[in-house]
């Protein structure tokens, strides 16, 4: 049985409503908006590969971004614009050290990741640019 990786979406949620020490707070919303940006991303790439297209084992983020972003509809063009901006959160979780990551700012990226699977069912990916 092979992952389900909207369960990273879910896992993104209950690290937000979880208790929290306090001494890592942070962490735990760092990592919602990593969670977050993953499950949507590797849903996206799945979704691509069961179409036939080819992902190159360099830059592949940027790739699957690029694909629907260069799509022929909103929809499809709406998520490749969605995947760049969790992109963008999950690097200054994952990096940025100074950056300050709050309740809010990881119920943004979790509200995003939420809107690009109920997307993912709109999106005609026979229209996704090669």
């Amino acid at each position: 049985m092979s992952f389900d990786w909207s369960e990273y979406v879910e896992l993104a949620e209950k690290l937000i409503e979880q208790e929290k020490d306090e001494k890592i707070e942070s962490a735990y919303y760092r990592s919602s908006v990593s969670r977050s940006y993953y499950g949507t991303y590797c849903l996206a790439r799945d979704l691509l590969l069961s179409k036939g297209f080819n992902i190159p084992r360099t830059n592949t983020h940027m790739a699957v971004r690029e694909a629907f972003q260069q799509g022929s509809n909103r929809v499809i063009k709406q998520v490749g614009e969605g995947l760049g901006r969790l992109w963008s959160e999950r690097k200054n979780a994952d990096y940025d050290a100074p950056n300050s990551f709050d309740k809010v700012r990881a119920e943004k990226a979790l509200k995003l990741a939420k809107k690009l699977l109920k997307l993912y069912s709109e999106a005609k990916v026979q229209e996704v640019a090669p």
